[in-house]
């Protein structure tokens, strides 16, 4: 059985929730960039803790009721940015691996996909897990 907290049972303000998740990510991208700096980690390791950190968007997205089109609209935006960084270097950091890799931009349709699959299936308890 899943337990809901009684003082989040109300909608919360689009604004509000969006706000929420832009300061985690952007402390998440900060996080990684100052260990990148600060202690010099390889591009592979940094990748690796924004992508871990980015999955569980989908678990903050959830509690705070985000609807699935911001989402699909992200995974959009997220996508673009991930393929046109692929042929033209506006954000080399997403490709500093020394290596051409689109997993950038097929991590981000595979979560805007599993938004866009299980989030509309109307049983709250499951979505962040993937299941229907």
């Amino acid at each position: 059985m899943v337990y809901s907290l009684s003082w989040f049972d109300s909608v919360v303000p689009l604004w509000l929730s969006l706000g929420v998740v832009g300061l985690y990510l952007g402390g998440l991208v900060l996080c990684a960039e100052g260990l990148n700096r600060r202690f010099a980690w390889d591009a592979e390791l940094t990748r690796k803790v924004v992508h871990i950190g980015t999955g569980h968007v989908i678990l903050l997205a959830w509690w705070l009721q985000i609807p699935a089109w911001v989402g699909l609209g992200a995974a959009v935006v997220a996508a673009a940015i991930a393929l046109v960084s692929y042929f033209v270097p506006i954000l080399p950091s997403i490709n500093s691996v020394g290596r051409k890799s689109l997993g950038t931009f097929f991590y981000a349709v595979s979560m805007g996909s599993l938004v866009g699959w299980f989030w509309p299936s109307g049983r709250r308890n499951m979505q962040p897990l993937g299941f229907w």
